[in-house]
């Protein structure tokens, strides 16, 4: 298998924008997750379940209601 050349080329400048981006998404994101670290209980916990159809679900959303009960 062969790679073009130009197509595998990654340029300095792109790096470093990629870098930029990375950190200017990255600096709000770790001070909301500074900011819910500071949050005591009651804790509010979701889950998403596509669907009910199989077994090992249905027993995974038993799991959690049943934990959920024994620690509240």
């Amino acid at each position: 298998m062969t790679i073009n050349s130009k197509q595998a080329k990654i340029s300095h400048r792109g790096i470093v924008g990629f870098v930029a981006w990375a950190m200017l998404v990255a600096t709000p994101l770790a001070v909301t997750a500074g900011h819910a670290a500071e949050k005591r209980p009651p804790f509010v916990i979701g889950v998403s379940n596509d669907s009910v159809a199989n077994p090992f679900r249905v027993q995974m959303i038993n799991e959690i209601k049943y934990y959920a009960s024994i620690r509240s």
